[in-house]
């Protein structure tokens, strides 16, 4: 998708966005170091970890370092009120073969992919026995993998199940005293639902900012995202592009 798409209001918001990307946000963080340590990325969507890690996570894999994905809903209720769309079941399936396929491109291995499957739209309003079963599949992948960074969406991404997948790996974490995970928060719709420069942004949310670099991993984010047919006949106008700039951000959290 071209950022000259779309309405003059998306494009003046696009514009803005990019002056967010280009000026403020070089200014305000800190180069990030990548080492070999093992990495989890928690993503509600299949097509979130690639807008917001895609590169850190090719280029981790290009290091030989372990890369683990965990995609929290079924993605299902992407297409809903659109004329002819895939019925839920059929979405699901869609975009667990287009996750697989995007992750291939970025070296990820499928054994290092997992599905959780929890209802697309719900995960911030799951009944107690959905919370719970939520709590005890986080806990045992990080039991399991004992990764030192974790990254999952910021917890003001501007989308309920984004915050509740933030709120929901955050305390899993807590729950760990003994652990020295670090968490960063990655963007996916933080500065489209919230920018106009900073508007109600709060300053806040720019704390602890890391950039990095990708680059040498550009090429295959863009190929990993082209995976996604069925999320770039829905995603806004100009949203796609801004998100394949040669650095990706990361916000300390933990």
């Amino acid at each position: 998708m071209s950022a000259n798409a779309g309405t003059r209001k998306e494009r003046r918001q696009a514009r803005r966005r990019q002056a967010l990307q280009r000026w403020v946000l070089p200014v305000v963080s800190r180069p990030m170091r990548l080492g070999a340590e093992p990495i989890l990325v928690f993503a509600p969507h299949a097509d979130d970890e690639t807008l917001g890690c895609g590169g850190l996570i090719a280029l981790k894999r290009r290091a030989g370092c372990a890369v683990t994905v965990v995609f929290l809903t079924d993605g299902s209720r992407s297409h809903e009120g659109r004329a002819e769309a895939p019925s839920p079941e059929a979405l699901a399936a869609l975009r667990r073969e287009e996750a697989r396929t995007a992750l291939g491109t970025l070296s990820v291995p499928p054994e290092s992919i997992h599905f959780l499957d929890f209802p697309d739209g719900a995960l911030g309003n799951l009944p107690q026995d959905g919370r719970a079963a939520l709590q005890a599949a986080l806990a045992d992948l990080l039991q399991r993998y004992r990764p030192a960074l974790v990254f999952v969406p910021h917890r003001l991404d501007g989308h309920a199940d984004h915050t509740a997948a933030y709120e929901a790996v955050t305390a899993a974490i807590a729950l760990d005293a003994a652990t020295s995970t670090a968490v960063y928060a990655y963007p996916v719709w933080l500065f489209w639902t919230r920018n106009r420069l900073f508007g109600n942004l709060p300053g806040s949310a720019l704390a602890g900012a890391y950039r990095l670099p990708i680059g040498s991993a550009l090429e295959q984010k863009r190929q990993a995202m082209a995976a996604y047919r069925s999320q770039l006949e829905v995603l806004p106008p100009g949203f796609v592009e801004p998100q394949m700039a040669p650095d990706e951000y990361f916000f300390r959290v933990r």
